[in-house]
């Protein structure tokens, strides 16, 4: 129908029910309180750029919910009544500064700012510009999280069963740290900036843990962390009596053991950016094994060598075999 206008003031509550269509609703600045906001049927979009204490529901539809960080001076509640199958979407931006996000399973979180979620199918972060830093507990739905320029840190202790995670720090120098232990999805680091040295570190249990290195991935009992344009790459294998198969790196890579006796197995072949492998204490045995082609293959105290690989290792193995 035709279009309208409404003037309030000295609210403290507002509702706004829609309709069933596919309807638009932007909200930049609200003067009441708090504010309640009920699309109902259709696919539709909801912006929220400043408000007070706010809750939104899409109803049912495929929905997508836009939430500018930066004006928010009350909690904002997201949830979504719709049936099961439609895809509602979360889009989260930041500020051109430092942002500092932290995802949970049921928040989204900047600062002072708080956002609830719920019934969502797919969360996409932006940070935009800045040196900002994301912390991920766990996740209510399949997650993206940029990082946009600036030099990013993402620190990873959790991801949900079911509900995969993509992290993409884009341009500049950006920092991964992954723990493993808790990863219920698979999580994958993609970044795609052009410019920086990217660095990512895993860390593995205190228990005796299996560990499979490989050209784009890193595997631990059912816990997968994909991994693409980074420059370095650091895999702690923490405690415990370890055994860590290296059968590719593209990125340069240091292995370290930890404390306890480890077993270290490196296939030659796939090593493009160089290998370093460490372990400061127990009994800890290291094997290189060649390609099914013919190799020279070169052996001292601290490397192994072959056409394209190279292998450092230092005094702290008791047993080295090639």
């Amino acid at each position: 129908g035709a279009g309208g206008s409404l003037t309030y003031s000295g609210l403290n509550a507002l509702t706004l029910n829609s309709g069933s269509g596919n309807d638009t609703v932007n909200v930049t600045a609200t003067g009441a309180t708090t504010t309640s906001l009920n699309t109902s049927g259709g696919n539709d979009a909801l912006t929220i750029t400043s408000a007070g204490t706010l809750t939104m529901n899409g109803g049912s539809g495929a929905d997508t919910y836009t939430v500018n960080f930066g004006a928010l001076s009350g909690i904002a509640t997201q949830t979504d009544s719709g049936v099961a199958g439609t895809t509602d979407a979360l889009i989260a931006n930041g500020t051109g500064g430092v942002d500092a996000f932290a995802l949970t399973g049921t928040q989204l979180i900047r600062g002072a700012e708080t956002l609830n979620y719920a019934s969502l199918e797919t969360i996409t972060v932006n940070a935009l510009a800045g040196n900002d830093t994301f912390t991920l507990n766990g996740n209510g739905a399949a997650a993206a999280l940029n990082g946009g320029d600036g030099a990013d840190t993402f620190t990873i202790t959790s991801t949900t069963a079911g509900s995969a995670v993509t992290l993409n720090g884009e341009n500049q120098a950006d920092t991964y740290t992954v723990s493993f232990g808790s990863l219920g999805a698979t999580l994958t680091m993609g970044d795609t900036g052009a410019s920086g040295t990217d660095a990512a570190t895993v860390t593995a249990t205190t228990s005796a843990d299996t560990l499979t290195l490989a050209s784009t991935s890193i595997t631990r009992s059912g816990e997968t962390v994909n991994y693409t344009g980074l420059e370095t790459l650091a895999l702690n294998a923490d405690n415990g009596n370890d055994a860590i198969t290296v059968n590719g790196a593209n990125a340069a890579a240091t292995v370290d053991g930890g404390a306890d006796s480890d077993t270290f197995s490196v296939n030659l072949g796939s090593l493009a950016g160089g290998l370093t492998l460490t372990d400061p204490s127990g009994t800890d045995t290291l094997t290189v094994i060649g390609t099914t082609g013919a190799d020279t293959i070169n052996l001292s105290s601290t490397q192994v060598t072959r056409a394209g690989d190279t292998v450092n290792y230092g005094a702290a193995f008791e047993q080295a075999n090639a």
